[in-house]
This record gives C-alpha cells, sequence and structure tokens, in this order.
C-alpha cells in the first residue's frame, strides 16, 4: 500500500511541477509576443493568462486559495496579492505589474503554494503550507524506512540528514521515529 502511496504522490507531484514549468514559460511567452508587437514589454499579470493548456481543475473565477477540504482536491487558482503598480514608460506606454499566489490542492488534501511577482516574470520555489494527514503518516513512514521525503528534496537534506529528526517537522507527525543513536 504504501508502495502505491508514493508512486500516486510521485507522480502528482511530477505533474505539479510540469504545469509550474509551462507557466513559467508561459509568462516568457506573453513577454516576448509584447515585445515583437511593440507593446511595453511586461509579463503576465496572471500566469495562467493566454495559456494553451489549462492544467486540470484550475478555476480563473475564484480568488481565493483551497482549504484543504476534499471538495477542492485537484484545484488550481491564482490569487492576486492586491500590490498593483502602473509605470509609464519613455515611450508613453503603460506597465502595469502585480504580486499575488499560484495555489494548488492534491488529492490528498496538501496545499502548495508558489509566490508570483509579475515586476519580473518570477514564479518563487514551491511551499508546502498545509501537510494532509496522509501525507504526514506518509511521511513519516518514509522517515522509518531511510526514504528522502518531497522536504527532503526541496531542502537539499542528504542521507545523513535522514538519520536525525528533522527540524521543521511537527513532533506529532514523527511519533514512533527513533533516532538510530538513542537505540
Amino acid at each position: 500500500m504504501q508502495r502505491v502511496m508514493s508512486v500516486a504522490e510521485d507522480a502528482e507531484i511530477t505533474s505539479e511541477d510540469s504545469t509550474v514549468g509551462n507557466l513559467r514559460q508561459n509568462i516568457t511567452n506573453i513577454f516576448l509576443e509584447n515585445l515583437a508587437r511593440g507593446n511595453a514589454p511586461q509579463y503576465a499579470l496572471n500566469p495562467f493568462e493566454n495559456l494553451t493548456k489549462v492544467p486540470w481543475g484550475y478555476d480563473r473565477r475564484r480568488i481565493f486559495p483551497p482549504n484543504g477540504l476534499s471538495i477542492d482536491d485537484e484545484l488550481w487558482v491564482f490569487v492576486p496579492g492586491g500590490e498593483t503598480s502602473s509605470t509609464k514608460t519613455a515611450s508613453g506606454q503603460t506597465i502595469t505589474t502585480a504580486v499575488g499566489t499560484i495555489w494548488h490542492q492534491r488529492r490528498d488534501h496538501t496545499v502548495v503554494n508558489w509566490e508570483y511577482d509579475s515586476s519580473g516574470g518570477i514564479i518563487a520555489a514551491k511551499n508546502i503550507v498545509q501537510k494532509s494527514d496522509l501525507k504526514l503518516l506518509a511521511d513519516n513512514r518514509k522517515r522509518q524506512l531511510r526514504l528522502r521525503t518531497e522536504d527532503d528534496i526541496r531542502f537539499g537534506r542528504n542521507e545523513l540528514d535522514l538519520l536525525t529528526r528533522p527540524q521543521d517537522a511537527p513532533p506529532d507527525a514523527l511519533s514512533g521515529f527513533q533516532n538510530p543513536g538513542d537505540q
């Protein structure tokens, strides 16, 4: 059962990373299209804007993040940050920039996000906002088996780091975890 859950989680994380890669490419394409048309060279205010292949679960009307409940599973949403600014270029064109957050809720109810700044077209690194109970249990099991978790990979933890309890893990997520030095 653990292997099936692990394979499903890995597939979903790979798909999620691919979607964010597509968003980054889309942002660059919009910037280049603006430049080629002689418009003010600016990035998309919404990274999903003009996306050729919209990810399954994207809700363009929603402006608040997923809540971790099953109704929001597989939801993608862009939440504007409210900070919008406009500047005029020397040629008289107006450039508008904004910040916001890209949100995704996985099928296991884990909620992740990426900050987006349209002034530079930058999507920041993934941030796991809320881990589901299932993910906490799976991560605990992976640590017991000395396997790397998604956090270990994101933070670049090596094998030696797996021998000790991670600093960012809540104590209840590691019940039953034994440090080899304590045996």
